[in-house]
């Protein structure tokens, strides 16, 4: 069976939370519905926090077979990789981070254990990200930065999948809208292929926002199934249209 290779962060990685505040045993990401929409087989080498020099960083590592897809969830601009002495683990248990810590036992569960039942990819991965943008850097300009690093990754990203000759899928556009005014990101944002890109003046966190329905749990902005089925919906739409 061809394979979907599922890239990105924890909105691409998927969870096991069917509906907002409740955990089952089903671990679901939008490649596992892209990947039965198409008869494929889905390998989900997301990671939860990844960053774009990740998403690339595995473009060129992983051993990716000739008649599959990509499909790669756009993680913040605001991250970078460094080497971790100690492996990196994606169906860890997580702290809860909500404002209702104490009230609210099932939202705390949820966002304990959403991740514990995902798949672990399966070379060795010590590479842990870092958010560059809470740096007291003097003089810069954060909105700057993040759009300049974002347009240079993406054409970074075009440039190996096209190197790979596999057809691909971008989406999620977390700073996408942002208009830079630095001469050389205008370049590099001229540069970036639209037309494998779902939706790039949008993202999927402005869905999860318009509706508390689609919240992983209280105090958790990550989506649900429920938002991947409405994302995938659209994606499906977006697909058929192309084809």
């Amino acid at each position: 069976m061809s394979k979907l290779y599922n890239l990105g962060c924890s909105f691409a990685y998927g969870n096991c939370v069917p509906e907002k505040n409740k955990l089952c045993d089903t671990h679901i990401s939008p490649g596992t519905l892209i990947a039965k929409h198409l008869g494929y087989e889905e390998v989900n080498l997301a990671c939860n926090g990844n960053s774009l020099d990740g998403v690339l960083r595995r473009l060129y590592t992983w051993p990716f077979e000739k008649d599959g897809i990509i499909l790669i969830g756009i993680p913040p601009a605001g991250r970078f990789q460094v080497v971790h002495q100690r492996q990196q683990h994606t169906t860890k248990e997580r702290n809860s981070k909500s404002k209702l810590f104490g009230r609210n036992t099932e939202a705390e569960e949820c966002i304990k254990y959403a991740y514990t039942k995902g798949p672990q990819t399966v070379f060795p991965d010590f590479f842990y990200s870092i958010k560059w943008a809470g740096e007291n850097i003097k003089h810069m300009d954060i909105n700057e930065t993040a759009s300049y690093l974002l347009n240079f990754n993406l054409v970074k990203i075009q440039a190996r999948l096209k190197e790979l000759g596999l057809k691909y899928y971008l989406y999620n556009s977390i700073g996408f809208n942002y208009k830079p005014t630095n001469p050389e990101t205008i370049l590099l944002q001229k540069q970036v292929d639209l037309s494998s890109y779902y939706e790039p003046e949008n993202d999927m966190f402005s869905l999860v926002k318009s509706d508390e329905k689609y919240q992983l749990a209280d105090g958790d902005l990550h989506p649900n199934h429920l938002a991947y089925e409405v994302w995938a919906k659209g994606f499906i739409e977006w697909l058929n249209g192309k084809q």
